[in-house]
């Protein structure tokens, strides 16, 4: 039996295949790429993700953060606050914890009085989802420009136009921010308004003071295992795993103090962004760097906390989002002044782009004055 289709015949075999069709295939996830924000803005209809529970206009998970940001900040939304966020959801940064869509709606209504012009610029943004649960996690990259008209924590308005970055960390489900932590370069603001970074910290510290007079208990760091020396990391077998290069460089780099591996890692012009605007340039830069933090704190240890990562379809190779943590003792000398013995905790955020098996740039970012804040603490 022959079955007739307008261009021609099938066979028996075609005409009997009972193989299921394959589904379309969604378009891929929003990239930012080299994108203006009106195309950003105008995404179509057509779902690119799940998005179960979601804003029925939400395309993706990139979508949702970039469309949801412009509402609320750029055209004055606030209170869609109340459907993006939990009403008890935690904000994690590094001086702590805030608590709740009311603490997000009072925090965001205060940086819009201090700053009423401010431009919130979407970088990039990595994400990872669980599609059974339809849990979303994503980490996004902003710079902001604004000037300083308002009141604000950090004093009266100067007036002055300022940029910074942010990095966040985020958890969405069903439309609504579940979990948080959230990185402002803070010695960036504090600098171009005219302010003193350790003035500063001294000044928290001595509220925070007021508030507990308890330290924190510290443990033992758990990098050596005794006396035994720190394991190195074993990478894995068989084709490039880009998520066990990344976690195998920083654990060797800043536990095993193998400072090598940034020249065997890095590309020989690997850009790395740093807190209060600073840019490094190079293996030997970034060597620097690493070294300069081991030698104030040298017991510390890294521990990355979350780590996903995505192919980069705009400029090729990989983009990695890792939330980290580095515990250390202020034992040594460098920009923290001399060492006060105090025991450090650092929250950390970095996006990282590999190309060629190679990391190519580092966006870091880090409270230097939550840190300078722990050692003046005893001040």
């Amino acid at each position: 039996m022959l079955w007739l289709i307008p261009n021609g015949f099938l066979s028996d075999k075609m005409a009997n295949d009972s193989t299921p069709p394959k589904p379309a295939q969604a378009p891929p996830v929003t990239e930012i790429g080299w994108k203006d924000i009106a195309t950003l803005m105008n995404p179509g209809s057509e779902k690119r993700q799940t998005m179960r529970g979601f804003d029925e206009r939400i395309v993706d998970i990139v979508d949702y953060h970039i469309r949801g940001t412009h509402w609320i900040w750029e055209e004055r939304g606030v209170g869609r606050i109340y459907n993006q966020y939990r009403h008890n959801t935690p904000v994690w940064h590094p001086h702590g914890v805030s608590y709740g869509r009311d603490q997000v709606i009072s925090d965001t209504l205060q940086m819009q009085h201090t700053f009423p012009d401010r431009r919130a610029f979407g970088d990039d943004v990595m994400w990872r989802v669980d599609e059974e649960e339809q849990t979303y996690h994503f980490s996004a990259r902003i710079t902001n420009l604004a000037h300083h008209w308002g009141h604000g924590p950090l004093g009266p308005p100067t007036g002055r136009r300022i940029h910074w970055s942010t990095l966040c960390n985020c958890i969405a489900h069903e439309n609504r921010i579940a979990e948080e932590w959230l990185i402002r370069d803070e010695t960036a603001v504090v600098r171009q308004l005219g302010l003193d970074p350790w003035e500063l910290a001294r000044t928290m510290a001595r509220q925070e003071a007021e508030w507990s007079k308890q330290d924190s208990p510290s443990g033992d760091l758990d990098r050596l295992s005794g006396q035994n020396a720190p394991q190195v990391h074993m990478p894995k077998s068989g084709d490039f795993d880009v998520e066990d290069f990344v976690r195998g460089f920083l654990h060797d780099a800043w536990n095993v103090r193998l400072l090598n591996r940034v020249r065997e890692c890095c590309a020989p012009n690997i850009l790395l962004h740093l807190p209060g605007q600073r840019e490094l340039y190079g293996t030997g830069d970034y060597t620097a760097h690493v070294t300069g933090l081991l030698a104030q704190f040298p017991d510390a240890q890294l521990l990355v906390d979350d780590l996903y990562w995505n192919p980069d379809r705009a400029k090729g190779g990989f983009k990695l989002a890792v939330r980290w943590t580095l515990q250390g003792t202020h034992e040594g000398w460098g920009v923290f002044g001399s060492p006060t013995g105090r025991r450090i905790s650092l929250m950390g955020l970095s996006h990282l782009y590999v190309r060629n098996e190679t990391l190519v740039e580092d966006y870091t970012l880090y409270s230097e004055i939550a840190l300078m804040k722990q050692l003046v603490a005893l001040e």
